[in-house]
């Protein structure tokens, strides 16, 4: 049996079809609490007029209306549109398993929940401008048109979602814009929506405040707009089609983050002009596309993270600038970035760590720089890159770091892969040490600056680098400690004002083919390059390699005299730093450095010999004019003794007589026979009965040092002195 009218607006209903009229003036929902009896709908009597009359018209327009009871429409097949605007709901709503041709609410309110779990919409559903008091719940609905949320205010109670969406599927996009008012959770769960999603100009609250769209399908665009999120933002292991854009948006309280984990984004992922407390989650995040943060501030995801993105794939490139800001490391370890990874115009605080990039494989080139201020450790270890890896005026300031020390690493390239030039250009600063142990560069090593300011770099610390170009250290450049040992380059480009202090390089096993460039090749200044070296390495533990490397290198570019000139050097600080034994081996080293200079000046021999037969000739001639050298031969006089020799007699005219700087050369020379030295001999009594040895001693050390001194002559200039 039919419900009977009771009020002017179910009459209205009967009679018309629809309730629109009105008598007075005032807004339904700011004065819920006082509505005539005659704008009140039963929910009874509104339930059996829709089920009974549902196919004789094509809509149902209710307005400003009391829906006094709940209202049961689930299961409710109903063809036409079904419109509520300027009305209040006292009771439940039930949609579960309705089927309409257009469901619309406008500045409604509604005091208990809205169910429409397995809804089926043809068209359109919008709830918007309303009010509602209770959790709305839409779970497996079908709508193939749009869902409109905009200006209204959804409310949940305890722990229920305010409005739920789960596997919902929506075909043509989601609006929620104009003010609108979330106090909960907002969950697109498992949804399939096939347009786009927009939500601009909104606040979500309270201790359940959240957007998900977890495991959810986007054929469209996703876009939040200056949104007031006061929980996170959550896309976990999401598909959304074109791009994803949070812009001007408030992530603040404890738990606002904005969640990527396993998402995948076929366009690019923007972040603009945003503030996110609890940082961004970006854990195998796949896009086709690039990834770009500017003008943001990204807060503590957790103790020591602003982002992380281990393991995500970036297509097209990350951009990082316009004075984004980030509270702690901007971690993204094990990322794959299709194009290049540019930071510029930003400020990193987190420390020991500020950018991680360790373990990524980055095709393109990675840019840090102009203006990136880091106060921790940026670390690239075991990264690849497949261009260029530059560093442009920015600064790595580890103040904050306590106990600091050279060897704290700023920088941190170890174990790395550059396919082309790793460049610090202009005005570059680090007061940590740079540290490439064990990486690979295919093209220069650049530290330069084009500006008249000095690059300060506490130190670089590359045990085992490959550069197949050049290294390249410019002139307006301050290092305070420089590692070198196992490295290898093309051309080594340096200048002395960039060299560390004394004491501060270690060049062991460095390797090089040449210096060019504006790079000093006299031996002087290269001496001084080689002797900045540890103390250590210099002394007793000296490391010759450095000095034979140089050596070569020098040889190799024509410098002949000035390789040699090193490679004494070489033997000397291996005699100094006492490893040739004792003291006979030393004294041999040191005879060879004097005599011949280990091999490398054999000419030196023919100086001391010029020296040693010259001064023989004084001595010699001295000793012959005092009568202590005389004839050797008894036939000289036929009239007195060989002993009573005055060198004032006359010799026979066939007997050589005596010339001192002959007989000087002939008794040095062991090779030749001058006719003096089988001739005249040293005595030490001379025809007046003196005695002086001197004259025979000194005759058998000027012998000595001739075999001596010509021995190693010819053994130098033969080669048969092992130099090295």
């Amino acid at each position: 049996m039919a419900l009977q009218p009771t009020s002017a607006a179910e009459k209205e209903l009967i009679d018309t079809g629809s309730v629109s009229s009105i008598t007075t003036e005032w807004s339904p929902i700011s004065a819920a609490h006082n509505w005539p009896k005659e704008r009140t709908i039963r929910g009874d009597f509104l339930t059996s007029y829709i089920k009974n009359k549902n196919k004789e018209h094509s809509s149902l327009d209710i307005s400003n209306a009391l829906i006094d009871g709940p209202l049961y429409l689930d299961h409710l097949t109903f063809e036409g549109t079904l419109r509520f605007s300027g009305c209040e709901f006292s009771n439940a709503l039930f949609l579960d398993s309705a089927a309409l041709g257009n469901f619309l609410v406008s500045e409604c309110r509604f005091n208990s929940e809205i169910y429409g779990i397995g809804l089926s919409v043809e068209k359109d559903t919008h709830l918007i401008n309303s009010v509602f008091l209770k959790p709305t719940t839409l779970m497996g609905c079908h709508i193939k048109g749009t869902l409109a949320l905009s200006g209204s205010r959804f409310h949940s109670t305890s722990e229920d979602n305010a409005i739920s969406l789960e596997s919902a599927t929506i075909g043509q996009g989601v609006r929620c814009r104009d003010n609108f008012y979330i106090l909960g959770c907002i969950d697109f769960f498992s949804a399939t929506i096939l347009g786009s999603v927009e939500f601009i100009e909104g606040h979500i609250a309270g201790k359940n405040a959240k957007i998900r769209f977890d495991e959810s399908t986007i054929h469209g665009s996703l876009r939040f707009t200056r949104i007031r999120l006061e929980g996170p933002l959550s896309i976990n292991s999401a598909h959304v089609r074109r791009h994803l854009q949070v812009a001007k948006c408030r992530l603040i309280k404890h738990r606002a983050r904005l969640e990527l984990h396993s998402t995948i984004v076929d366009g690019p992922v923007i972040v603009d002009d945003s503030r996110i407390s609890s940082g961004i989650m970006l854990i195998a995040l796949q896009t086709k596309s690039f990834v770009e943060i500017r003008r943001s501030l990204i807060g503590n995801l957790d103790e020591d993270t602003s982002i992380i993105g281990s393991g995500a794939s970036i297509g097209l490139g990350l951009y990082v600038r316009n004075g984004s800001r980030f509270t702690k490391c901007f971690k993204m370890p094990l990322v794959k970035i299709g194009n290049s990874a540019v930071i510029r115009k930003s400020k990193f605080y987190g420390h020991p760590e500020s950018i991680g990039f360790n373990q990524s494989s980055i095709s393109g080139g990675i840019e840090i720089g102009p203006n990136v201020l880091a106060l921790g450790l940026i670390n690239l270890e075991n990264a690849t890159v497949g261009f260029d890896a530059r560093f442009i005026q920015s600064c790595v300031n580890l103040e904050k770091q306590k106990n600091r020390e050279i060897q704290k690493t700023a920088l941190n390239i170890s174990h790395s892969k550059i396919a082309q030039a790793l460049i610090f250009d202009t005005g570059w600063r680090c007061d940590g040490a740079i540290r490439l142990n064990n990486t690979a560069v295919g093209g220069d090593f650049s530290i330069a600056s084009s500006t008249p300011e000095k690059n300060s770099i506490n130190s670089i610390i590359a045990h085992g680098l490959s550069v197949g170009g050049a290294i390249l250290m410019h002139k307006n450049l301050a290092i305070g400690h420089l590692d070198l040992r196992d490295a290898s380059c093309r051309t080594l480009i340096d200048s002395e004002h960039c060299w560390p202090p004394q004491g501060q390089m270690k060049l062991d096993r460095f390797i090089y083919s040449n210096i060019g460039g504006y790079a000093p090749t006299d031996v002087s200044t290269r001496l001084k390059w080689l002797l900045r070296q540890s103390s250590d390495h210099l002394a007793k533990n000296f490391r010759p390699q450095p000095f034979e490397q140089l050596a070569h290198v020098l040889k190799r570019m024509g410098h002949e005299v000035d390789s040699r000139t090193i490679l004494i050097e070489k033997q000397r600080r291996l005699r100094l730093s006492g490893r040739l034994g004792g003291v006979l081996a030393k004294f041999r080293h040191a005879v060879l450095d004097m005599l011949v200079g280990y091999g490398y000046r054999p000419t030196k021999a023919l100086m001391w010999g010029s020296i040693v037969i010259l001064f023989g000739w004084v001595v010699f001639h001295i000793g012959h004019s005092n009568g202590y050298i005389g004839p050797t031969k008894a036939r000289m006089f036929l009239s007195k003794a060989v002993s009573q020799y005055d060198p004032a007699d006359t010799l026979p005219s066939l007997y050589p007589s005596f010339n001192g700087l002959i007989y000087s050369i002939d008794s040095f020379l062991p090779v030749l026979d001058l006719q003096q030295e089988a001739y005249w001999v040293p005595r030490h009594i001379n025809h007046k009965g003196q005695v002086d040895y001197s004259y025979r001693i000194y005759y058998w050390v000027h012998t000595l040092l001739g075999w001596l001194i010509t021995t190693l002559a010819i053994a130098g200039f033969t080669g048969l002195i092992k130099r090295d």
